[in-house]
């Protein structure tokens, strides 16, 4: 499987936890570690394509990476179900479903940066040169993309980057507040609807590895 590193992939700035978003009020933040159960009710753009095994592998992926169990956790998702592919000239296949994962670790500090201090008083107005993110964050794209090499299937494809985020409720200061959500942009192709969606299951498979695994190595 594919990967690559898009460095910082949305410098437009976020909070966590956040309310609702600016492009459409319908769309909301969800705690899933306080309601496991409405990861299979709210997620919108999963709910036509719930019928593969793929999404439901996806929302058992969700309520785990949030569960007990975890040392991560997710505050923000998206999917684009199979369409047809306009990029046949890299992916030779007639269809491509994609979406992305915001993922970040429940001890808050981990997430934060060292810089951001320092940032927040040279940058009051808003966001200007990215800030390094913590070593923790670069740990997880690091040993995320270690993973994603290992898988074998060739019609799929996981990208990582960086979400500037204002953690609110980290324990420290506000001017401390800043770090960076780890973003998994995911793509998968097939030949048809149902190739597709066997194809976002490896994609499933290899971030359900990831947080598995990665967790499990989280002091």
């Amino acid at each position: 499987m594919q990967t690559f590193y898009e460095g910082l992939a949305d410098n437009t700035g976020r909070q966590h936890p956040w309310l609702h978003s600016t492009i459409n009020p319908d769309w909301k933040y969800y705690d899933f570690k306080k309601n496991p159960e409405l990861v299979s009710e709210v997620l919108e753009d999963f709910k036509p394509w719930a019928h593969y095994d793929s999404v439901q592998l996806f929302y058992e992926m969700l309520r785990w990476v949030n569960g007990p169990e975890s040392k991560l956790e997710t505050s923000d998702c998206g999917f684009r179900g199979p369409r047809e592919n306009d990029q046949k000239e890299g992916w030779p296949k007639e269809m491509v479903c994609s979406g992305g994962l915001f993922v970040f670790f429940r001890n808050l500090q981990y997430n934060l940066s060292e810089e951001s201090k320092n940032w927040k008083e040279n940058h009051p107005g808003g966001l200007a040169k990215p800030y390094r993110p913590s070593k923790y964050t670069q740990w997880l794209v690091n040993q995320s993309q270690e993973v994603i090499r290992q898988s074998k299937h060739e019609w799929a494809c996981i990208g990582l980057g960086l979400i500037s985020i204002m953690f609110t409720e980290a324990p420290v200061h506000e001017n401390e507040q800043l770090g960076y959500a780890v973003v998994y942009r995911f793509w998968a192709w097939g030949d048809s609807d149902e190739d597709t969606m066997n194809s976002f299951k490896y994609v499933v498979d290899t971030l359900f590895t990831i947080f598995k695994q990665l967790s499990a190595e989280v002091a």
